[in-house]
């Protein structure tokens, strides 16, 4: 099960993730993420998935990307969303195959960071 918290900053919403990692709970976790982000005005999301623990397959790095590929492209506002997801391998994918993935369906405004200073930048905020 992941958790999911959030606070809106000045120029993006943050989203903190906690818990162990299962291809199911990561979709169930996004799922909501989504919903909370539709319900917010903030185009830009930084999500926070240091306290997550687990080490995803690649099926689950492929299988992922598709699903918010999906996401992403439900609604005209979804759409211009930019979303950064801070975390640490094995979590994050050091190959990118994920976002390889992701490229190859359309979606270039979702990108992947261990450092949140790094996210910070490409999403084009100050670090509050």
């Amino acid at each position: 099960m992941i958790d999911l918290t959030y606070t809106v900053q000045d120029e993006f919403l943050l989203i903190k993730l906690s818990g162990e990692y299962s291809y199911q709970a990561a979709h169930d976790v996004f799922l909501q993420a989504m919903e909370i982000i539709d319900q917010n005005s903030k185009l830009k999301i930084m999500v926070d998935s240091i306290q997550v623990m687990g080490a995803p397959n690649t099926i689950d790095f492929y299988r992922f990307a598709t699903f918010v590929a999906k996401e992403l492209t439900k609604s005209e506002r979804r759409k211009n969303i930019r979303m950064a997801l801070v975390g640490q391998p094995p979590l994050l994918d050091e190959k990118k195959f994920g976002l390889l993935v992701l490229n190859n369906l359309g979606i270039h405004s979702f990108s992947t960071f261990i450092h949140d200073s790094d996210a910070l930048k490409w999403l084009g905020v100050e670090k509050e």
